[in-house]
């Protein structure tokens, strides 16, 4: 049975932030950032999964195509660059899919079209190149030190007022929390039982090895962290004002 219709539809946000389709779970690891289309309904969407389902039945039965996107990809010009580049290339595909009944389930086909499919699949899998944006993890803790210092009498619905504002906060930056936004409100209820936010560095953590970094940069300086306000800070030369730079945390 071929299908009638007109161009793909892009269910594609307008994303805010960059970061958007990035979620960590709580060991660091990125989930999957999956572009679906789907054959039979020309639509094209995107999926942020901790794992793809391999017995997926529109998959399986090639009513639907799902390709890796990069862990970085770029969200805010997500749509845009497949509005661009993915439409034009699958609008074809599209108008020669037929959907055919083999032992009473559904099958896409792409009738003499099987060679510009293969094709289509080798361009997205190798050649595509989606937008990409650098964004940095970090774990909670080692984020959030400029809130409140008396927490005892914030509310639950401020404490979910406060996780959305430093998601927000860190997207602006880049920044990416292990374990999402679920981590953020353990982080605050539990600085709400103390009843003080903690600290850098004096929440408790369970001790591991230190990480090994690979940075490009134009000089090392190393320093001790000193209270500042109600966070704290390292002091570097004057002549370094306004410029970037990465500070690695070198004791436990």
């Amino acid at each position: 049975m071929s299908l009638e219709g007109g161009r793909f539809v892009v269910n594609i946000d307008d994303y805010e932030h960059p970061t958007a389709l990035v979620e960590l779970d709580a060991d660091g690891k990125p989930n999957e950032i999956l572009l679906v289309i789907d054959w039979a309904n020309r639509s094209i969407t995107v999926e942020t999964r901790a794992q793809f389902d391999y017995t997926d039945d529109a998959w399986l039965r090639d009513r639907t195509d799902i390709y890796d996107l990069p862990e970085n990809v770029d969200a805010t010009e997500l749509r845009m660059w497949v509005e661009r580049e993915v439409v034009p290339r699958a609008q074809p595909l599209a108008e020669a899919f037929a959907l055919v009944t083999r032992n009473g389930k559904q099958w896409g086909e792409f009738p003499k079209m099987e060679d510009e499919r293969r094709r289509f699949h080798v361009w997205m899998a190798i050649h595509a190149e989606p937008p990409t944006y650098d964004w940095e993890q970090w774990e909670v803790a080692d984020y959030l030190p400029d809130l409140p210092e008396s927490m005892s009498t914030i509310s639950d619905e401020e404490i979910e007022l406060l996780a959305d504002r430093a998601l927000r906060y860190a997207a602006m930056e880049g920044v990416v929390f292990i374990g999402g936004r679920e981590a953020v409100r353990e982080f605050l209820v539990a600085s709400r039982e103390l009843g003080e936010i903690p600290m850098w560095g004096e929440r408790p953590t369970t001790p591991r090895e230190p990480d090994c970094y690979q940075i490009r940069g134009y000089a090392v300086l190393e320093g001790t962290v000193k209270p500042y306000g109600n966070s704290a800070h390292v002091a570097v030369p004057r002549r370094h004002t306004g410029k970037r730079v990465k500070i690695v945390v070198i004791e436990p």
